[in-house]
């Protein structure tokens, strides 16, 4: 059973840890200090799912957050906590909310390649790569800023020396999770992810914002990249193409 969420008041005035897929679903429907949607135009089995998942990570949040505030801007904060996407299902007009995790097999998934999509662009990450994280966190004993450090020691090397960069995870009241996000930080920013923008044909008519696909030789090279769409353009035009933005996927 999942635990219930409090009310987001009582979450910001006791620090207590929330489910953020609680936190989003309240920022969203709370007609107080949020967006006020009605329930009926949020996909709740989406947010269910989610909020099992985050439970058996161990993924609690508690913020500070005055209501002056945006709420989609606060909305933007846990998502880049919990790397996940929140959008509008092109096929229900529900909002929807996906984990960005390992949870596919491989071997099912759809191909795109030169017979039904276009490759527009494709390029990989070309300057130094980040080998070391500085997160900082909330320490849950005193509510002041503490960090932790993690590095990819083979890189430092590869690099001749230390190129570091900082993430303000503020929500976090666990250094075990704080560890666990920056060792997950530290793992993308640490490869040469490849990104690109693809034309999709029609059999991807109903494809969604994290969905992941198998891209055949995108650079004219053998290599099948996995790849998670990140984005699909709304001004896409043609006859039944979909214009998205995919990044190689390293959630395996």
């Amino acid at each position: 059973d999942q635990p219930r969420s409090r009310g987001l008041g009582d979450v910001y005035k006791r620090q207590v840890d929330a489910n953020p897929a609680h936190i989003i679903f309240e920022l969203q429907t709370n007609r107080d200090f949020g967006a006020g949607l009605p329930i009926s135009r949020i996909d709740v089995e989406s947010f269910e799912l989610a909020a099992k998942t985050l439970h058996e990570e161990g993924f609690g949040l508690a913020f500070k957050w005055i209501n002056q505030g945006k709420v989609k801007d606060m909305i933007l904060e846990v998502l880049d906590h919990i790397n996940a996407l929140l959008y509008e299902n092109p096929r229900t007009g529900l909002s929807t909310l996906k984990l960005l995790r390992a949870d596919y097999d491989i071997n099912s998934l759809p191909t795109a390649n030169y017979s039904n999509c276009n490759v527009i662009s494709f390029q990989r990450k070309q300057e130094e790569l980040v080998n070391e994280i500085v997160l900082t966190y909330t320490n849950p004993a005193t509510y002041e800023e503490a960090s932790i450090t993690v590095q990819d020691l083979a890189g430092i090397a590869a690099e001749g020396g230390v190129i570091s960069t900082g993430r303000n995870y503020y929500g976090v009241h666990s250094v075990s999770l704080a560890k666990k996000l920056a060792e997950r930080d530290l793992r993308a920013e640490s490869y040469p992810l490849a990104t690109a923008e693809l034309e999709l044909f029609r059999e991807f008519w109903d494809v969604a914002p994290g969905n992941v696909l198998k891209l055949d030789s995108p650079d004219d090279s053998d290599q099948v990249l996995i790849v998670r769409i990140m984005k699909i353009d709304d001004d896409t035009s043609g006859a039944g193409a979909l214009k998205v933005t995919v990044v190689e996927d390293l959630s395996l």
